[in-house]
């Protein structure tokens, strides 16, 4: 194989590192994608390159054969070899900020969705998170340090304009924000998005689109979780430069889904599913901005 040998899903070419190892492009999926053949006996990635993503340790022995080992190796390594993002949490566990916001929505909706959800990663995944999330406001100097945003609620959104264009430069530098709709953010979150993006459009991503594929397969697209309208699932994405930079999740509810058990009384199957699509989420954008920067 040679570097020239380009993915079957996009035109990016194949990235050497450390010289036997070369990286694939961004549409990561499986191992042989990022082209990483034999790595799992290899000492150095274990030893050097893994602590630097927060996995200590051997490899648990519950990961071999599964899906989720050659996705945390790639993952692992690519944010090894890359300079990190403008965004990227100097020390310590991931955290995912909590996007504070005015115009009268419960931004704090969902308390034990984003805790439960970190804590998912961290166990199928072995990235080091943070136990709880991080509220912060738009025009927050701390919101640089954090490249997950999330928000959330049921009622109005509102920024100010100081609070846009700090929202604009945030995501411009390399963070990304999940928004997820609690039912009844839709018409407010459209019109604060389309001041903070004037120059760009909410588009669905298709099925096929690599946040639906790694680790968890989910050919049909977002789950649904709960009924709101009745209408399908829908994931719309805003890029810049060829980077997802905003993840809007309509008409299925994440993170209700990713609540306590006993606060919806979901199905298990139904819990399952909104995790598997939040780990998603997470370790693509990670891998996403570390490929960027």
């Amino acid at each position: 194989m040679t570097d020239s040998t380009r993915c079957k899903s996009s035109s990016v070419p194949r990235r050497p590192v450390h010289g036997a190892i070369s990286i694939s492009c961004h549409d990561f999926h499986l191992m042989p994608r990022f082209g990483l053949y034999g790595m799992t006996s290899n000492s150095w990635l274990i030893s050097r390159i893994m602590p630097r993503f927060g996995f200590y340790g051997a490899i648990p022995t519950s990961w071999h054969g599964s899906r989720l080992l050659p996705f945390a190796l790639c993952l692992a390594s690519v944010l090894s070899t890359v300079a990190p993002p403008a965004t990227a949490q100097a020390h310590g566990p991931v955290a995912i900020a909590r996007l504070r916001y005015d115009g009268g929505g419960d931004w704090y909706a969902n308390p034990s969705s984003l805790p439960n959800l970190m804590a998912a990663v961290r166990e199928r995944t072995g990235i080091s998170t943070a136990d709880r999330d991080v509220p912060v406001g738009p025009g927050d100097p701390a919101l640089r340090d954090y490249p997950f945003l999330y928000m959330t609620g049921h009622g109005n959104v509102r920024f100010s304009p100081d609070e846009r264009l700090a929202l604009r430069r945030y995501l411009l530098a390399g963070g990304f924000l999940h928004a997820d709709d609690n039912y009844g953010m839709d018409e407010s979150f459209r019109r604060e998005i389309a001041r903070v993006f004037p120059d760009k459009q909410l588009v669905e991503l298709p099925q096929d689109h690599p946040i639906f594929r790694s680790p968890y397969e989910f050919p049909d697209g977002l789950p649904k979780v709960h009924e709101h309208d009745g209408a399908a699932p829908q994931a719309f994405g805003i890029f810049h430069q060829g980077r997802l930079v905003v993840i809007y999740t309509y008409e299925t509810d994440l993170g209700d889904g990713w609540e306590d058990p006993d606060v919806h009384e979901d199905s298990a199957e139904t819990r399952e599913a909104a995790l598997r699509m939040g780990v998603n989420i997470f370790v693509f954008a990670l891998a996403q901005a570390a490929w960027s920067s």
